[in-house]
């Protein structure tokens, strides 16, 4: 259980890495597109 737990951090880390990502690109397309 121990394992597992650490495991679900660590793929939540990923998860929000992503989603920072994600926002990121949206921003940068969004202030293209308004230039």
């Amino acid at each position: 259980m121990e394992k597992h737990s650490s495991t679900y951090i660590e793929d939540n880390k990923f998860y929000f890495q992503f989603l920072q990502l994600c926002f990121y690109i949206a921003l940068n397309s969004s202030a293209e597109q308004i230039k």
